[in-house]
């Protein structure tokens, strides 16, 4: 099945490690482009993607930074759409949580906060109750990652232990460049919202982009 990642704004407040946001924002106003996706123009497009693609809501930003994200969702699955989702919550409340916990998402995955501050979720009591409601919601193919160490508070609420996951460079970054990096000892893991069984996913066997860049 193919697939299309939307990003529904340009410009990231959680700022992550490796993601390259000003070359993105940069890049982005040099075409005069709009900051922030309308539903109208999410619609347009919509009607121009074939029923059979499936749609990432990842893209290159937080896709809660828009406000129109959970209606865009609901009207992708009402549309027949296959749809996941990737965040760091924030932008979520808890009124969207209840709003989409019926979709069946083929991914929903959740970006925690790393005490690393390799991703810039701040770890407040809002934040920990929409954690804790988010889990409570049995979200369908419903997984967490990090890519550190996790919060004590985060650690509690989810009830389980999360490992790192590696760090992959978006446009070379310089941030990942810059910053400091520890090797996964074992294959990166995540666990699913509905079950206490995880899933492994192999260490990739080539070097990744940010090792190959500490070498030139």
């Amino acid at each position: 099945m193919n697939t299309i990642d939307i990003t529904t704004s340009v410009g990231c407040s959680v700022r992550c490690e490796f993601c390259p946001q000003d070359k993105l924002i940069q890049a982005y106003q040099s075409r005069g482009g709009a900051r922030q996706m309308t539903f109208a123009a999410y619609r347009e497009i919509l009607r121009k993607i074939p029923p059979d693609t499936a749609l990432d809501f990842s893209g290159m930003a937080e896709p809660w930074l828009n406000p129109d994200c959970t209606e865009m969702l609901l009207h992708a699955h009402e549309r027949g759409y296959e749809v996941a989702a990737f965040t760091t919550t924030v932008g979520m409340n808890e009124a969207d949580v209840e709003r989409i916990k019926s979709i069946p998402f083929r991914r929903f995955v959740v970006h925690l906060p790393d005490t690393e501050r390799y991703s810039r979720i701040e770890v407040s009591d809002v934040y920990l109750k929409k954690l804790a409601h988010i889990i409570g919601s049995a979200i369908l193919n419903c997984e967490f990652m990090t890519m550190g160490t996790l919060p004590r508070e985060v650690a509690a609420i989810l009830g389980r232990r999360i490992r790192r996951t590696r760090m992959m460079s978006r446009a070379d970054s310089r941030r990942l460049r810059n910053s400091r990096r520890r090797k996964p000892r074992r294959p990166a893991r995540s666990w699913w919202c509905s079950s206490s069984r995880a899933w492994t996913m192999p260490a990739p066997t080539a070097p990744p982009p940010w090792k190959t860049a500490l070498r030139r």
